[in-house]
């Protein structure tokens, strides 16, 4: 990828930030959420973004949906060690892909359907710790659902959904001073 383009698409989801927002902020960290397709990177200021799926409802998932990356952003993301790296890059970026779908009709051969499709990923520039130029490179996070036959594991749909940036709300952390409402109370017994 040579240079990242704005990309000016419609999204579904509620606004997000500028990936200019970020520009310059200096990387710490950066992890996959277990539970939901998101991308988290934490920041030298103490401030989080994550990399979302449009459309994406926790309490109605539908089909499964993923974040897939390059090979050294996935390192990024499995590595125990601190990280501190500008980032020198971040856009929106219009990908094309080959989605489909795989239909079995009872006692005919199975129908594959192929289309492009286009999807917004979005692009990060940074340096790459392991490049031999140590010049920066653009690296791409984008979304996809598929569906898997249940009786072997292959996959019978792909296609691709659009991804976005938002900030991370910090949680307020209770202070080892104040009390808090979960505490027990010592029970006070009398024995007559």
């Amino acid at each position: 990828m040579s240079e990242a383009q704005t990309v000016s698409r419609a999204l579904n989801h509620a606004a997000g930030i500028s990936p200019c927002d970020i520009l310059g902020k200096v990387v710490k960290r950066v992890r996959k959420s277990s539970a939901h397709p998101a991308l988290t990177i934490d920041f030298a200021d103490e401030t989080s973004v994550q990399i979302r799926v449009d459309g994406y409802d926790p309490s109605h998932p539908g089909l499964p949906k993923a974040l897939e990356t390059d090979s050294y952003l996935e390192e990024l993301i499995l590595t125990d060690k601190p990280l501190d790296f500008p980032l020198l890059g971040c856009a929106y970026v219009t990908l094309s892909d080959k989605a489909f779908e795989l239909r079995k009709e009872d006692g005919s051969e199975d129908t594959l359907q192929q289309w492009d499709q286009q999807h917004i990923g979005l692009a990060l520039k940074f340096t790459n710790e392991n490049s031999i130029s140590g010049k920066a490179r653009w690296h791409c996070v984008w979304a996809s659902k598929q569906e898997l036959d249940a009786a072997c594991g292959a996959c019978t749909f792909r296609s691709y959904e659009d991804v976005y940036l938002d900030i991370l709300p910090r949680t307020q952390r209770p202070s080892s001073s104040t009390p808090t409402k979960h505490r027990r109370r010592r029970s006070r017994v009398s024995i007559h």
